[in-house]
Order: structure tokens, then sequence, then C-alpha cells
């Protein structure tokens, strides 16, 4: 009896091991379909909502692959020594047209990741944060989420599923992991990938957990690198403080990230066509930081290479320029006039001419005045009018009576009364110019300044960026006269009072302070009223960036709240000189002396140069006509002689 139990058991346990083994070799057999059975799954609950989904594969595999949204298939050739230029040629189409998700089924996994980055830096314009689902390939790769999790890339999404073959396991054939968003991949001692579930194409998942959580709802202590450099009150990388910098702050707060600073001393930085990069820009893209802020704007030239977030308020760049000096008391006499009264009194001059030299030939030819007009030699000739018309205007009266009801009386009493009234016009505004201290215009306008020649300096060359691409002639006049230096060049520059200085009002209406610009110095200037330019602040990320979402909510909530506006003027209070701060108020309008002016010998200067230049005139004229006289004297004696 015991024998028949002892067989009978043998029995039973070879028929299970013998329908296991079956069952095993259906499944490896079969196993790539199965696989697409699970891609299926997967991308019918988890993929059907987005736009279109891209699944690339080697030759053969998920054929069938079909869910609710757009499908395209791209064949792969893992063997290929130009595959990941051939991928990223395919990809380039559907990455323009926002294709988000990927389903990839290679034995080669590295070379549709490395196409697609490849798209991902050298896209201009499109963006987006991608969801991925790499499958293994039976029996040519089986395991391979370590080494694909461990590259510094797989942090460019949170959304990073890879499936592996477990041969350990009958009951569960398939194990499903995630990238370790939570850890930077280039933290030594970082496990790569954190299991989610197990699959069987016969049972389904085992745990039916979700297979693509938010991530960034709880970042489990993940630092959170903030690119930043001094530029109170809006940042600061040491201490981590300013009103944009705290927006990154309350976002670690609210997501459970650790603040870290990231800086260069660079300030804003450039990314180079050749794609290397320094400063705050730089320092985002090349994945050293996630965000970057130091007021920075919507730069068109940048955006390019990397993302921005929702603005929060508005700033604007304007320059602080040399206070108007005073008019050179030369041109003091041709002040009372604007240009138009000037040319309206020389035609004026001119008519008056002559009209009294026409009145005067028509009435010696027609009227009963001929030999008196003859007689009295006045208005007879054209130097002879111009010369009466220039005393007409001066007021001079005639050296003669001129003819009693001739024509060109009434003519010349009519201009003595025009003459009259703008000698009373001149004298009354040139007495005001004399007893008030006079200066020149102060350059408040945009048009002013691109006029005004007058060169102006900056930390870096972010503070032209915006007019760099600009069609207008005034802007690119000011840009040619726009020059970066040094802080210690800056220094000393901005000492000799010549110059225009850059300088950026916020919106709680501060003035971010730039070292070289102190209490000292900034008297000797006045902020110009108009702008160069202005635009939203934003923070500079990664494009496609996994934290875009969750930091444009914050940002809307922040600035509905009225919170940055606030933090903005705390900082102001805490960090900015109040001496500093005052200079600037008192630059925002130009401060003159207006009181009234004892007239001194300058003030007659103009007047001076006028009859110096007169009497110059006169003496050439007096010695050219005794010279011409004497020439044509002897001219006479020789004929007489003959």
């Amino acid at each position: 009896m015991r024998f028949h139990f002892i067989w009978l058991w043998f029995s039973s346990l070879c028929l299970e091991k013998c329908l296991s083994s079956s069952i095993i070799a259906i499944n490896r057999t079969s196993v790539n379909s199965y696989l697409e059975v699970l891609a299926n799954e997967i991308g019918e609950k988890y993929f059907s909502g987005h736009r279109c989904v891209v699944v690339m594969s080697d030759a053969g595999l998920l054929r069938n692959f079909k869910i609710n949204t757009t499908v395209v298939h791209i064949e792969m050739n893992p063997t290929n020594e130009s595959c990941v230029q051939e991928v990223a040629d395919l990809l380039r189409i559907t990455y323009q047209d926002n294709c988000d998700g990927y389903i990839i089924q290679s034995s080669n996994p590295n070379c549709a990741f490395d196409g697609w980055l490849d798209i991902y830096f050298h896209s201009s314009v499109a963006r987006h944060n991608p969801k991925y689902l790499f499958l293994p390939v039976y029996p040519h790769l089986l395991t391979y989420g370590d080494e694909l999790l461990s590259r510094r890339e797989s942090d460019q999404t949170a959304d990073f599923l890879v499936s592996e073959i477990n041969e350990n396991s009958t009951d569960w054939a398939v194990i499903i992991s995630t990238n370790n968003f939570y850890v930077h991949p280039t933290v030594p001692g970082r496990e790569p990938k954190i299991y989610l579930d197990e699959w069987h194409y016969e049972t389904g998942f085992k745990e039916n957990v979700n297979l693509y959580p938010d991530k960034v709802l709880n970042l489990k202590g993940k630092p959170f690198r903030i690119a930043t450099d001094k530029y109170f009150p809006l940042t600061s990388a040491y201490p981590l403080e300013g009103s944009e910098v705290r927006i990154s702050l309350y976002f670690c707060e609210k997501y459970n990230c650790t603040p870290e600073a990231v800086t260069d001393n660079s300030l804003w930085g450039t990314i180079y066509d050749n794609l290397s990069a320094d400063g705050v820009l730089g320092n985002v893209y090349n994945d050293r930081a996630d965000v970057g802020v130091l007021a920075v704007y919507l730069w068109l030239n940048e955006w390019y290479y990397i993302d921005y977030c929702t603005g929060y308020l508005a700033a604007d760049v304007t320059v602080i320029l040399p206070k108007p000096t005073k008019l050179s008391p030369w041109i003091l006499p041709f002040l009372p006039f604007k240009y138009d009264v000037w040319i309206a009194f020389f035609i004026s001059l001119f008519l008056s001419a002559s009209s009294l030299y026409f009145i005067t030939r028509v009435s010696i030819r027609f009227t009963r005045f001929r030999d008196q007009l003859i007689m009295k030699v006045q208005f007879t000739t054209i130097d002879d009018s111009l010369m009466r018309a220039i005393g007409l205007a001066v007021l001079q009266q005639p050296s003669s009576r001129l003819i009693g009801d001739s024509p060109n009386r009434y003519l010349f009493t009519s201009y003595e009364f025009l003459y009259l009234v703008l000698s009373a016009m001149y004298s009354a505004e040139l007495a005001s110019f004399l007893t008030v201290p006079l200066y020149y215009p102060p350059i408040d306008t945009f048009h002013a300044f691109a006029h005004s020649g007058i060169h102006w300096y900056a930390t870096g060359s972010a503070w032209s960026n915006a007019l760099k691409n600009s069609d207008e002639e005034d802007a690119k006049l000011i840009v040619n006269r726009f020059g970066v230096l040094s802080m210690d060049q800056l220094k000393e520059k901005i000492k000799e009072g010549k110059h225009g200085f850059t300088v950026e009002r916020m919106a709680g209406g501060s003035i971010g302070e730039q070292d070289f610009q102190t209490s000292d110095v900034i008297p000797m200037y006045h902020i110009m009223k108009e702008k160069l330019f202005g635009s939203p602040l934003v923070g500079a990320i990664k494009k496609g960036s996994p934290y875009l979402k969750h930091f444009n909510e914050v940002v809307l909530k922040l600035v509905d709240y009225g919170h940055y506006l606030y933090w903005e003027n705390d900082v102001a209070r805490q960090y900015l000189g109040s001496s500093i701060q005052a200079a600037y108020e008192e630059a925002k309008t130009v401060q003159i002396d207006d009181s009234p002016a004892v007239i001194q010998i300058s003030n007659i200067q103009g007047v001076v140069l006028i009859y110096t230049i007169g009497i110059i005139i006169s003496i050439i004229v007096f010695f050219y006509e005794i010279i011409t006289y004497r020439k044509n004297e002897n001219s006479l004696l020789i004929e007489k002689k003959k």
C-alpha cells in the first residue's frame, strides 16, 4: 500500500513537471507575441489619451499593436552602425507633431533612445515631456533596465517604464520597473530602477498598481537645482533668496524637494552655436540645473534651446543717462524763436525787401512820384532794399523821410508794424532766457536716446538681446552703441558721467541693484522715462521638463494670491540699500537749478559773437571797396592820359 502511494506521488510530480515544462516551452516560443499583448494592455490604459504614439521595433515585432489613438510604426535595424541617425530622421516629423508616447521593442534600446535625444537637443520649436515603454526582445535581450536607466539622460522624463523577462519565475514572466526619478543619475550608488509590478500573459498584472504615477507630487527630498546669481530683489545664490527664488522654494515646500543653488558667476550666460553654454541659461541647457531664475525675459534665440515657465508679472529695462547740462551761452540769441519762426522771419525779410524794391520800380515807371523817388535813391536797387529791410527788422528808422503818399511809404509802414510785433516777441523771450538757467532737454524717449550718440554699457549681452533682432532703425542705432564691460571696468566708467548704464525696473517699483551703481555716482544721472524693452519675468527650464506643469501651477497660484509682489517688496526691504534706492528715486526726475539767475558777461557771449562777426565782415567789405575803388580810379586816369 505504501509503495502504491509513493508511486502515485512520483507519477503526479512527473506529470506536473512535464506540463510545466510544456507551458514554459510554449511561452518561450511565443514570448514576443505575449509581450505584444502586454504592450496593448498598457497602451490602451495609459497611451490612448495622447495625440499620437510612436511604436519603434525590430522587424516582425509589434505588428498587431493597436490602440484608440494615432499610431506611427517605425521599423528599426538595431545592428546598423547608423541606427541612431536613421531613427532620428524618422522621428523628426513625429516629434514636430508632438507625438509624446513611445513604445519600443528592440534588441538595441539605446539606439531608439539616442535617436530621440538627438531630436530633443536639436529640434528648435517642438517640445514635450515623453512617456516611454520599453519591451524586451526574446531571446536576444531579456534584462537591460539597469544599463538603460543608469544613463544621465534617463532623468529627462519621470515616465520611463521598462519590462524585463523573469526567467526565474513561471507565474510572473515579466517584471515591470520605472526609472528612479527621485535620485539624479549622477549620484554615486544610485539604484537605477524601482520595481512596480509583474505580469503574466494568462493572469495579467500581479499588483495592478499605477504604472505611470505622477512622481513630481512627492519628490522624496530630491535636490531641486536652482541656477541663479546675485541680483536683488529678484535672486541671490548665497543666501538662496529673492522674490524669484522664493517661487522655487515654495515649489520644493509643496512637492517635497531640497533646493540647491547652482552658480558659475557668469550671470545669464550664453548658449553658443556649438551647443556649449555657461551662466544661468547654460546651466539649465546642460542639465546642471532644473530651473534658472535671474530676471530672465522671453528671449527668442534662447527659446530654441530651453523652455520658459509661465510669466510672473513684468519688468522693463531702461538706462541711466547723464543729467542735462547747461546750454552754451553762444546759442542764447537764437533761442527765443524756434526753427519754424526763424524760417518765417527770414522769409518775411526777403519778401519785404523784394516787395519794396518792386513797388519802387513800378512807382518810378507809372506814378507821379518818379522824379522824387529817383532823387531819394531809396529802394531803387536790390542791395539798398535788402539793407533797409534788415534795418527795418531791428526797428531802425530810415535815414531820411519817405515821400509822402507814395505807395512804398504805406508798404513800409505795414512792415514796421510786422517787425514791431516780432521784435517785442523776441525781446520778451530773450528776457526770460537771460534770467532763468537753461539746460539741454533730458533724454527721456527711445527715439531721443537712439539719436543722442551716447554709448551705453552693461554686465552682459543679455541686456541687449531683446533689441538685436529688431528691424527698427532706432533699435539698430542703440544696439550699435552697446558694450559689455567687466564689473571693475564699469565701476571706473560710471564715474565719468558721460555714458549710459542699464537699470531694471521691477513690478513693485524697486530698481534692481548692481554693484557698480552706488549712491555716490547715481546722482550724476537720471533714469530715462521710456523703456528700452520689457517682458514678463520667467524661469528658464529644460525643454520637455517633467517639472514644468507643476511649476506653472505654483507660479499662477502665487501671482493670483499676490504673494510674488509681496515677496519682491519684502526682499527689497531686507536686502536693498535704502540710500541706493533713494538715489534711484531721485534720479527718476531731472533735478536742475531753476532759481532766477544773475545776468553775467557769459549771458551776452552770443550777442558779442554775432557783433564780432558783423564787425569782421564789415571791415573785410570796407577794405574790398577801397581796393576796388582805387583800381577803378587808376583805370580812369590811364584812359584819360590816352
